[in-house]
């Protein structure tokens, strides 16, 4: 089977419409079967036409068009558009882009996959000639034009969505969504000190409900008195812990993968190199030494940005933690539930501004679009996964 090649560009860098041109034609002359580019300080979809009309047999197609960027009626439309100007070689690959560049252009991401979803629908249906009329009635497009979706697919509601829509293709029954992973499961994800941190607070919790539970019946008190330390507010504690730990697991790999020193070191050369070439006038080596310039400045960032995340997490890590200790040992010195209730339900609501924080760091753990609801933790049998622990 021949090998299928295509490539993808980033004429964001600063390229101009004729090196946009010139390369599309480049990629045709050597063989590649499409070029996609990408949707960085730029127009994606204008810079496919530009793409398309500088050629004749290659595909051309969006890698990927950010769905925040325009309304799913314009994306039709201009896809439509191209595709007819390049006799039906547009593709369309959407998605949502990127967290920090979404936020640097002001846009908020509250239910990414629900919007990529929605509006991959709707692009669909302008491009069948579907919805209503405007002053004029609605027209498809003169060629098919193929839809590609990105998405990070270790999220189970994305793998969920298209075996859904497959299954629909295919007239055959879905298969039952599968129950979100278990607290074990999430625990035998983690190193072994982080588990056993884990089961300690755990463990302790459990073991001060049992001695409130002394204490009440001692005292008289119905042993049920006891139960308030079971609250959601302390499950949602427990689960933002272990979100926590989680998180800290994902920067601690990814931190240990990164050198920054390399990394400026590297920035400091090629920025001397930059110099020479400008010196020596030769654009192309300019631009491209423009571009390994910025990429190595955004993974500098990106250091710098995982080794704040993981100073913040470790320091909430250590609130959390005495917080909960705190609260679990309430229960035994506190004789009224309303009390020790509504101290758990603060504690909890005070840690809002946390699980904001963690949310945005989940695309690290691939628990963005799960695991929404606090499970019941505090009840929950840990011994399956730490019995194996040293």
């Amino acid at each position: 089977m021949a090998e299928r090649l295509a490539l993808g560009i980033i004429p964001g860098v600063g390229w101009r419409a004729s090196e946009i041109r010139a390369v599309a034609r480049e990629a045709e002359g050597c063989g590649f079967e499409a070029i996609f580019s990408a949707e960085v300080n730029n127009d994606v979809l204008a810079t496919t036409q530009l793409m398309g009309e500088a050629t004749d047999t290659i595909k051309v197609g969006t890698w990927i068009a950010n769905i925040y960027l325009r309304q799913s009626y314009t994306c039709a439309k201009s896809a439509a558009l191209i595709a007819d100007a390049t006799g039906g070689r547009m593709i369309l690959g959407l998605g949502i882009s990127h967290q920090p560049v979404n936020r640097a252009l002001g846009i908020d991401m509250p239910a990414p996959l629900d919007a990529l979803r929605q509006y991959t629908s709707g692009v669909a249906s302008w491009l069948r000639g579907e919805g209503p009329a405007t002053h004029l009635p609605q027209q498809p497009s003169p060629y098919p034009v193929p839809i590609y979706l990105a998405a990070l697919t270790s999220l189970p509601r994305f793998r969920a969505a298209i075996d859904a829509k497959l299954h629909a293709l295919a007239g055959t029954p879905s298969v039952p969504a599968t129950a979100t992973p278990s607290l074990v499961a999430m625990l035998a994800g983690l190193p072994g000190e982080a588990r056993q941190r884990f089961e300690r607070l755990h463990a302790r919790c459990v073991e001060m409900r049992t001695l409130a539970l002394g204490v009440r019946g001692a005292s008289g008190r119905e042993a049920g008195s006891a139960e308030e330390i079971r609250t959601p507010g302390l499950d949602r504690l427990l689960w933002l812990f272990l979100r926590l730990l989680m998180s800290k697991h994902a920067l601690d790999r990814f931190l240990t993968t990164m050198s920054s020193e390399e990394i400026k070191t590297r920035l400091e050369q090629v920025r001397k190199d930059l110099a020479a070439a400008q010196q020596a006038g030769d654009e192309r080596i300019v631009r491209s030494l423009q571009d390994s310039i910025a990429m190595s400045e955004l993974r500098l960032d990106n250091f710098e940005r995982a080794q704040k995340n993981a100073q913040f997490v470790s320091i909430e890590l250590d609130r959390i933690e005495g917080k909960i200790q705190a609260l679990a040992e309430m229960a035994v010195n506190r004789q009224d539930p309303d009390l020790l209730s509504s101290q758990v339900d603060s504690a909890a609501e005070s840690m809002r501004q946390t699980e904001k924080a963690v949310s945005e760091l989940q695309h690290l753990t691939g628990l963005a679009d799960e695991l929404q609801d606090p499970p019941a933790i505090l009840d929950a049998d840990l011994r399956q996964v730490l019995r194996n622990d040293p």
